[in-house]
Parts: C-alpha cells; structure tokens; sequence
C-alpha cells in the first residue's frame, strides 16, 4: 500500500510539473509574437485549440478501447496495443504541431528586444506588490482558471470510468 500510495504522489508531481511547464511554454511565445491588442484573442484561440486536443485524445482513448479492449474479470481494459496506438497518435500530433510552430512562428530578431537585465531585476520588477494589490481583476483570474482547471482534472477520471462502462 506505501508503494502504491508513492506512485499515486509521485504521479501527481510528475503530471503537475510537465502541465505547468507545458502550459508556461504555450503562454511565453505570445508576447513575443502577439500584438498587445490581440493578445486576448491569442488566449482564447490557443485555449480553444487546447481543449480540442484534449478532445481528441479522448476519442483515441475510447477507439483504442473499441478495439483493443480485453475482457478482463467482467471489465473491459486498454491492452498494451492500446496504450501503443494511443501514445503513438499522441506522438505524431506533437512532432506535427512542433514541425508547424517551428516553420510558421516567426519571433522577433534580436536586436528588437528589450536589453537583457540580471534575473532578480527583472523579477522585482514584474512582481511589483503595490501594483498586484490594486489589480483585483487578477486575482479573481487566477481563481477562476484555478478552479476550472481543477474540475476538469477532478471530473476527467470519473468521466472515463462512465463512458468506459457504457
């Protein structure tokens, strides 16, 4: 039970940190390439594009169960075949998209960007408590994508489990 429990929080940290740093290399191109005023847009699109890969993968996941599904003590589960064809199309989807990124986003030359300052300049900057304090809008931003990205985290297993028992 220890190690299953070790797996289960080790799981959870390995899939925050990749989600995270995932999510921090989606949002950095876009003030480099996004004019500020179409920068919402950017948001949405990039969100919207996000959540139709996420539909995806379900419906790899539930095709893989269609065909690869074993019957085991009364249940249906994904063999090996299936978690292969599964993270095969993963797979090729992100080498595809990469390929596109990395011929179609043009940044901006060098010599364009702002002067490069030390590390916790920058930050003291960009962390400026008095302007934090009085941007309220922010706060409840980050509470709602909290919220919204915590049920769907929350909701996804159990909508796997109910479509898997149909």
């Amino acid at each position: 039970m220890v190690a299953y429990t070790i797996c289960i929080i080790l799981d959870v940290v390995i899939i925050g940190i990749a989600s995270n740093a995932y999510y921090v290399s989606e949002r950095s191109l876009i003030p480099d390439t996004v004019e500020l005023e179409l920068r919402g847009r950017a948001n949405g699109r990039i969100n919207i594009i996000g959540y139709s890969g996420l539909l995806i993968a379900i419906a790899a996941f539930l095709v893989a169960d269609l065909i690869f599904g074993q019957e085991v003590a009364g249940e249906t589960v994904i063999g090996q075949e299936g978690h292969l064809f599964v993270l095969s199309i993963g797979g090729v989807s992100i080498m595809i998209a990469g390929l596109i990124g990395f011929l179609f986003i043009k940044e901006k030359p060098v010599s364009e960007l702002p002067p490069k300052k030390k590390f916790f300049v920058e930050l003291k900057e960009i962390v400026n408590i008095k302007q934090l304090k009085s941007n309220k809008e922010l706060f409840k931003i980050i509470l709602a994508i909290t919220i919204f990205r915590s049920g769907i985290s929350t909701v996804m297993p159990f909508l796997f489990i109910w479509i898997f028992a149909l």
